[in-house]
């Protein structure tokens, strides 16, 4: 067993138990707790970790860039189309003799 793992097994449990103790609630690692264990198991440098877990997310990262400016994009082109509709009402009553 790799001195990595016993050591994020240690942290893992040490920080289980006390938050059970302070919070009463159950708490589990996300998967890349590990990682680091699994890259030194593989004869990664060390020094090479963070750039490794950045890669591994960039393609979520850019998803949730391109999520919200659609999402930015969409509520503009909403904000336009109420502009619209209202101004098109206005015009309706002032047709009608009904807006001053």
């Amino acid at each position: 067993m790799s001195k990595w793992y016993e050591l994020s097994l240690k942290i893992e449990t040490s920080v289980r138990q006390e938050f059970k103790k302070r919070k009463g609630k159950e708490i589990y690692p996300n998967v890349d707790f590990y990682s680091p264990s699994v890259y030194y198991l593989m004869g990664i440098d060390p020094d090479l970790f963070t750039s490794i877990f950045a890669v591994s997310r960039i393609s979520g990262w850019c998803a949730h860039i391109i999520e919200e400016k659609f999402a930015e994009a969409q509520q503009n082109l909403l904000s336009i189309d109420r502009k619209l509709i209202i101004l098109e009402i206005i015009a309706g009553l002032k047709n009608a003799n009904m807006c001053p």
